[in-house]
């Protein structure tokens, strides 16, 4: 039996990872450039308002864009129909969903304690509508692997949003300066999404196509529901319990984790839950991709996981103030989410490649509730503890979606975990070693020059641990580099 190969090195060139890590990368160093420039000038606070209105908003998003993409991307046979009905559905709830935040504004305001909220929220209410309207063209450049189409609107909506948002926290608009960064985003991303050739489409019903689609949606509805609880849940717990400066804090903590997920693991899962379908009517082949699939996410999500928590230190002292330094410890804990975090965007994908969608749900609701109970016991001890919890409750869980994996297509989840410990080993080690010395560097050149040293030690000290517990995988991790610096150097000449 062949063995499954998910990201062929030799056709690395028009791979649609590359597309999918260039969106993510770009958008991630653009929101940590825009970020370095907001955070002296707006501080921790506004960060926590926003992310209370986000809240809210990013349900009725989620509830509405992401299960409208995914039923469209997994259903088999897909028509104009389908477009249309998804279409006239997901705007239709959008705009109830904007009435329902216009209108519950002074309520939140109140109930959360902040003056500046109700603004933000009443601002934020056409936000829904505006990425509903995106849904359908999303689905259709997904299902064609046009990912440098989305690529690019995602790039180019970032940048123009990030403009806006400087400008109006450089007049003192405070939160609103966040506010208006996210609607110039998304209203560019409409722009140039429904300029497309490839996506035009108008609105229709049809009880038929929409009957179909009901099935698809519900299970991605609850997936989908499920993550966006897990993210934002605890966010609003300690918006309540903590206030909006701590709360800046975490956000920040967990927006440093979401780098590295959105950079290193989204882009092989995304393209991996398309390209799996090839394997639904043989299991074993399905579990054979999967542990391939994972291993070739760990031999880097791992590293620059415990990397980025042995750098935190260092980087906060050399870019932020005095404001955002109680900070340093909590984004080192979630830093380390990204481990067995990689395990579960893994196992999804497998999931929506099998078309299991009903098993990714019951995962996502495990983790949901399990992240929102951890963190309301946690609160009453401080963000240090809550994050702390929150490792402990992702390893914890980590079991839950590798036995999912193991209903879908027979992968061991033991066999999945052993197979990634040397892996992990080679990781730790290399960041106890920049732990170690990071400040003895810090001391001889100072903070900021030390940042892209200890970047160089970490790569040092890996590369050959991992040579020796991967070496394999290591050698097809840097003919892939390799291949694609020779493709972007072409390009450029």
């Amino acid at each position: 039996m062949r063995v499954p190969r998910i990201f062929s090195s030799s056709q690395i060139r028009f791979s649609p990872v590359i597309w999918v890590t260039i969106e993510k990368l770009t958008q991630q160093g653009m929101w940590l450039l825009l970020f370095l420039i907001l955070a002296p000038l707006l501080g921790p606070k506004p960060y926590g308002v926003f992310a209370i209105a986000m809240v809210f908003v990013g349900f009725f998003e989620i509830a509405i864009v992401a299960a409208a993409v995914e039923a469209l991307v997994t259903i088999t046979d897909l028509d104009a129909s389908h477009l249309r009905t998804v279409n006239l559905c997901s705007i239709a709830a959008a705009i109830f969903a904007g009435a329902i935040i216009f209108g519950s504004a002074d309520f939140l305001a109140q109930w959360f304690d902040s003056v500046e909220l109700r603004p933000a929220l009443m601002m934020l209410a056409p936000l829904p509508t505006i990425s509903a309207l995106t849904s359908v063209p999303i689905a259709i450049l997904s299902r064609q692997s046009r990912f440098d189409s989305l690529a690019l609107r995602s790039i180019v909506g970032l940048a123009i949003g990030g403009a806006v948002g400087v400008g109006f926290a450089l007049s003192g608009a405070g939160v609103q300066s966040l506010v208006a960064q996210i609607l110039a985003q998304r209203g560019t991303e409409l722009g140039m999404l429904w300029a497309s050739p490839h996506t035009r489409v108008g609105l229709g019903w049809s009880r038929l196509h929409f009957t179909n689609l009901r099935g698809y949606v519900k299970n991605v509805l609850v997936s989908r529901t499920m993550s966006w609880a897990v993210g934002q849940i605890p966010r609003s717990i300690l918006g309540w319990y903590l206030g909006p400066a701590d709360l800046g804090l975490f956000v920040l903590a967990s927006r440093l984790v979401d780098m590295i997920m959105q950079v290193v693991i989204v882009p092989r899962s995304s393209v991996a839950r398309i390209k799996l379908r090839e394997f639904n009517k043989d299991p074993t082949a399905m579990a054979r991709a999967f542990n391939i699939l994972v291993r070739e996410t760990a031999i880097l999500s791992f590293p620059i996981s415990c990397g980025l928590a042995s750098i935190v230190p260092t980087v906060f002292a050399a870019l932020l103030d005095n404001r955002w330094q109680p900070g340093i410890v909590p984004a080192q804990i979630m830093a380390l989410t990204v481990i067995p975090l990689t395990f579960y965007y893994c196992s999804t994908a497998v999931l929506l490649a099998a078309q299991k969608l009903h098993l990714d749900s019951q995962s996502h609701v495990v983790l949901a509730v399990t992240c929102a109970l951890t963190v309301l016991v946690a609160a009453p001890f401080g963000i240090n503890s809550v994050c702390s919890a929150l490792l402990l409750q992702s390893t914890a869980f980590l079991l839950v979606p590798l036995t999912m994996v193991r209903r879908a297509c027979g992968s061991s989840p033991f066999v999945v975990i052993w197979e990634q410990l040397p892996l992990l080993g080679a990781a730790g080690i290399m960041g106890l070693g920049v732990t170690v010395v990071a400040p003895l560097i810090s001391l001889q050149i100072g903070h900021m020059a030390t940042i892209p040293v200890l970047i160089g030690v970490g790569v040092a000290i890996y590369i050959p641990l991992a040579a020796l517990a991967a070496p394999n995988d290591i050698r097809r991790l840097i003919h892939r580099v390799t291949s694609t610096i020779q493709w972007a150097i072409t390009k450029i000449q």
